[in-house]
């Protein structure tokens, strides 16, 4: 009995000893993840989790391999990364890359060292004191609003940083700037990346809130990277380019001077304009011949100056913009002598569909294969048609007509015309009808393009998003009709006739941002703000120029 107990006694300290060991342990075990964890930053852990999470949606999404991710800004726990989320493409490719996309090399200056940069380089992080905050407690409205003003920040760098680029390569040809386009080449695709989103939103609203979020915080990310690209190279371009300062100043005094005698010829130009045209068809260049002597008289002021108000590339940029408004008068003065034609052309065609209309309403019986199943639908279209053609061909016989409307008119009732005929045509007939009408489409679409970019740009201090966004679109849909011409005439006409609406709705919403627009009070530089080629002042109140670069750069200057 005596020696039981004493085994008992004996296991129950055993057991007890062995409990004790078993808590040590376990306090050491979390003493030491505690540890850890203070020695490895929580973000660090977050951009772990983000990065393998951006891998495995890419491969489930693509099914190719995962790759690194891009630096971007840790999103909020409640949404999945903006780049996880991407609608169907509808917007079209983006423009095509201009030569030298793809090297990997280049310069920083004629006498600096070899470098690479190019679309394979990876943006450095987003360290820009403008960083948008996109927490999730943000409304989505104000989301929207952010994207809205990164595009326009990010579109407004990339118009810069390209007519710098073409002033450094007229200066030192193209092999001294090789990097830099490449570096304008992998931005300008991060930015199309961001208005065909930006276009999606528009065209598809998103059913639930989530996704809308994540769009608008891809349109902010694809902004960013556009930005850090050109900031990245802003440097060496300004070491590129400060090697022309010397003998900038006489250069741009003989083609001022140059301008001078163009802005003579341009207003002769514009008196036979308006003794041909109506003045609705002149809208779009209604200002342009001021707009462009604003520019001259601001780059002779900082001529005369020695460029000490914003800096003699200020001015360099001013008679480039001088230059594009004189440019865009005589365009679109070409452009209405054509429209003419295309609506003389058109009105014609309209007149014998009218008439195989009518010859098709006057047979017996429902027409074969009719898309509406019966003569009603197409006894509309036949008399609308009628109808506008009439009035077309006594507008298009005034003193002063309006040719480009009347051309749009054309188009906006010889389409539903068209669509109610080829149901009763044969394939052949079809194809052969559009292939008809295709040219004069196209020419509309470049045209109407044309205006909204040279309006825009010139004006890139005051326009707003949307009408950005509708001119990226616009660009995409007549892409898709070029390349489907040849092959599907008939989708093409379909697209050429998009676009020209798209660039029609681009530049009315510019116009109108430009009439609301509502400057500084600052003498002298009105046309230079309107421009976008000369900030807003800052706290110190001292306007600053436009340089090759993104926000970074900008900030830069600013506190220079």
């Amino acid at each position: 009995m005596s020696a039981a107990s004493g085994d008992n006694n004996a296991l129950s300290l055993l057991a007890c000893v062995l409990f004790v060991l078993g808590v040590v342990v376990v306090v050491l075990a979390v003493a030491r993840r505690r540890g850890t964890d203070r020695a490895t930053p929580k973000h660090r852990v977050d951009n772990a989790r983000r990065r393998s999470l951006l891998r495995r949606g890419r491969h489930q999404n693509t099914g190719r391999p995962p790759e690194p991710a891009r630096p971007t800004e840790p999103p909020h726990p409640e949404e999945p990364p903006a780049s996880v989320w991407a609608p169907p493409d509808q917007a079209g490719p983006p423009p095509p890359a201009e030569a030298g996309t793809g090297a990997t090399t280049r310069t920083a200056g004629p006498a600096g060292p070899a470098e690479r940069a190019g679309p394979a380089d990876e943006p450095p992080p987003n360290t820009d004191a403008d960083t948008l905050d996109l927490g999730g407690d943000l409304p989505t409205a104000r989301l929207l609003a952010q994207a809205d003003a990164a595009l326009v920040a990010a579109d407004n760098a990339l118009c810069t940083s390209e007519q710098e680029l073409s002033f450094a390569q007229a200066q030192h040809g193209r092999d001294a700037t090789v990097g830099f386009v490449e570096a304008v080449t992998a931005a300008r695709a991060d930015l199309a990346e961001a208005f065909r989103v930006r276009q999606h939103l528009d065209d598809h609203e998103p059913e639930d809130e989530l996704s809308r979020r994540r769009a608008l915080r891809a349109i902010v990310g694809h902004c960013a990277a556009a930005n850090q690209r050109l900031d990245a190279r802003a440097e060496p371009f300004e070491l590129l380019r400060a090697s022309e300062e010397a003998r900038l100043a006489s250069r741009l005094t003989v083609r001022r001077d140059e301008i001078r005698g163009r802005l003579a010829v341009a207003g002769t130009t514009w008196k036979e304009l308006t003794a041909a045209y109506a003045d609705s068809a002149l809208r779009p260049i209604a200002d342009n011949l001021p707009q462009a002597g604003a520019r001259v008289e601001f780059a002779s002021a900082e001529l005369e100056q020695d460029g000490r108000r914003t800096g003699l590339r200020t001015a360099q940029q001013a008679l480039g913009q001088a230059e594009a408004l004189l440019d865009a008068l005589d365009a679109f003065a070409a452009d209405l002598a054509t429209a003419e034609d295309a609506a003389a052309e058109l009105l014609a065609d309209l007149h014998a569909e009218v008439a195989a209309g009518k010859a098709v309403l006057a047979m017996a019986g429902r027409p074969p294969g009719n898309a509406r199943g019966d003569k009603v639908g197409l006894a509309a279209d036949v008399s609308r048609a009628d109808e506008a053609a009439t009035e077309l061909a006594t507008e298009l016989a005034e003193t002063r007509p309006d040719p480009v409307a009347g051309l749009r008119r054309l188009e906006a009732v010889s389409g539903p015309l068209g669509e109610s005929l080829g149901a009763v045509r044969d394939p052949s007939s079809r194809v052969a009808h559009a292939r008809e009408q295709l040219d004069q489409a196209m020419f509309a679409a470049r045209a109407s393009i044309d205006a909204a970019a040279a309006f825009l740009v010139t004006r890139r201090g005051a326009v707003g998003a949307r009408a950005r966004t509708r001119l990226f679109a616009a660009r995409g849909e007549l892409g898709q009709a070029a390349a489907a011409t040849e092959a599907e005439p008939v989708e093409a006409l379909v697209a050429a006739r998009a676009a020209e609406s798209l660039a029609n709705q681009s530049l009315a919403a510019a116009r109108a941002d430009v009439e609301r627009w509502s400057p500084p009070q600052i003498d002298g530089y009105d046309g230079a703000l309107l421009g976008g080629f000369v900030h807003a002042p800052d706290a110190s109140g001292r306007p600053y120029g436009s340089r090759f670069g993104g926000p970074g750069t900008r900030d830069r200057d600013r506190a220079a």
